[in-house]
């Protein structure tokens, strides 16, 4: 079933609660119950709000209190009537790079981080949640993270290591001279959605590492930015709980000196064992070499 068809029902239940005499209260408390019409599961709230059942739902759901959306894929929402919502939109981080010199691949950077309060419309929306850049060989436009968007608000999927620009730069990598670093805030808005990454050394090793998110902070010689906390999220979520969009570690240059990932899902660089891709729906950059970027996430929050 179409979900304008589905949004139509949805609307229709609630005119034969208004006929029947049903309350708010009594409305209520078939919140949360799934509607599954031709096979479409979804739920609907008090606002008559539709969203698939696969989208996380944090409050209590009843009149006059708040829910929280947590998109960690892209689907549709339907809003019978506009609406004002608080939002967190973050994108796929940067995979990291590989330099031909040892252990002087760049960190990945961050999926771009914006966040504030949004008038949505009435009608079927798309969030959208980027992907994590893939860790492959080649120009560091390769690795770059996909966009997450709502609402016409768009975040910049993080930059590769090795140079990359995006949300937040990725890392410079290191072929045994120094390389220019990955512009952040790329594209420009405001307020800033990253960081750059840092710029390797012109000796051996040290890749630079991947910038982190928004006002967090950018790469540094070795380890990735740190990301930010978001008031948005609920405590099972982000990497430290709650941070989201770290960028990526470098490769340190040495074996004794891998670059850590920011906080917020920034992978660990390599060499050793505990070298990581950017953790899922954080945004954060992977580490050094060639990890892929974490995956974004989309949080929003209303009152019912």
């Amino acid at each position: 079933m179409p979900f304008r068809h589905l949004r139509n029902s949805v609307r229709g239940a609630f005119i034969s609660d208004r006929v029947s005499g049903k309350t708010q209260s009594q409305r209520a408390r078939t919140y949360n119950t799934p509607i599954n019409p031709a096979g479409f599961t979804a739920f609907v709230d008090p606002q008559g709000i539709v969203v698939p059942t696969s989208v996380v739902r944090v409050g209590p759901g009843a009149p006059g209190s708040t829910e929280t959306l947590i998109f960690t894929s892209t689907q549709p929402i339907t809003v019978p009537s506009p609406i004002s919502m608080e939002y967190l939109i973050v994108a796929g981080g940067g995979a990291s790079g590989s330099e031909s010199y040892p252990w002087g691949g760049g960190g990945g950077g961050a999926g771009g981080y914006r966040t504030g309060t949004t008038s949505v419309a009435s009608g079927t929306h798309t969030v959208t949640v980027g992907a994590g850049g893939p860790g492959t060989p080649g120009a560091a436009s390769n690795r770059k993270g996909s966009n997450s968007s709502f609402n016409s608000i768009v975040s910049a999927g993080g930059g590769g290591g090795g140079g990359g620009a995006g949300g937040s730069g990725g890392g410079s990598g290191n072929n045994g001279s120094s390389t220019s670093p990955g512009a952040g805030n790329s594209p420009p808005v405001s307020p800033s959605q990253g960081n750059p990454g840092f710029a390797s050394n012109s000796g051996p090793g040290d890749g630079g590492g991947g910038g982190g998110a928004g006002n967090g902070g950018p790469g540094t010689q070795v380890n990735g930015g740190a990301g930010l906390q978001s008031p948005l999220s609920p405590a099972s979520y982000g990497s430290p709980a709650g941070y989201f969009a770290g960028g990526g570690g470098s490769g340190g240059g040495t074996p004794s000196n891998p670059g850590s990932g920011g906080a917020g899902g920034g992978g660990q660089g390599g060499p050793g064992p505990d070298l990581s891709a950017g953790e899922a729906n954080t945004g954060g950059g992977g580490g050094q070499p060639l990890k892929n970027g974490g995956s974004g996430i989309v949080i929003l929050k209303y009152n019912t």
